[in-house]
């Protein structure tokens, strides 16, 4: 399985921009011959944006961002794992998605260890496990940062 990690400048505070950005990395990679790309930790809006700004550009998993984001991966026939601001029962966690080549949401995944400040003041912190998928005929799990420590 060919894997594509983008590690560039994302732009704080505009998903718009971001989700533009992931569908010309997603055709990129592709072209590359990967089965699966990766973003940062809260790529769709940045990370140290800021409690107000976190939570007003959080959304649920059936929200416009993710529609666009399942797009993006069905039109390129790519898998793709992203970080974004999760909104769920008015709470808001430092989440991960995996979406699958058609476009099918696999598993989210919100982060259970919240690091300094920063993370603490602007997110809630999950007691949920990680849950386990396939991609390409491999099992995997999604954690995010300070998770793995």
């Amino acid at each position: 399985m060919r894997i594509a990690c983008f590690q560039g400048p994302e732009k704080p505070n505009t998903p718009q921009g971001n989700l533009e950005l992931l569908g010309r990395m997603a055709l990129a990679a592709r072209g590359k011959g990967a089965e699966v790309l990766i973003v940062p930790e809260l790529f769709l809006t940045g990370y140290a944006i800021g409690a107000p700004e976190v939570a007003r550009l959080a959304e649920p998993l059936a929200g416009a961002a993710l529609t666009v984001v399942a797009g993006i991966a069905k039109a390129n026939g790519l898998a793709i794992i992203l970080g974004f601001p999760e909104l769920s029962e008015g709470a808001v966690y430092n989440a991960a998605a995996a979406f699958d080549a058609q476009g099918q949401l696999l598993a989210c995944y919100r982060k259970t260890h919240l690091f300094g400040d920063l993370d603490k003041g602007q997110f809630s912190e999950s007691a949920a496990p990680p849950t386990l998928f396939e991609i390409g005929g491999f099992r995997v799990g999604l954690l995010i940062c300070y998770d793995v420590e």
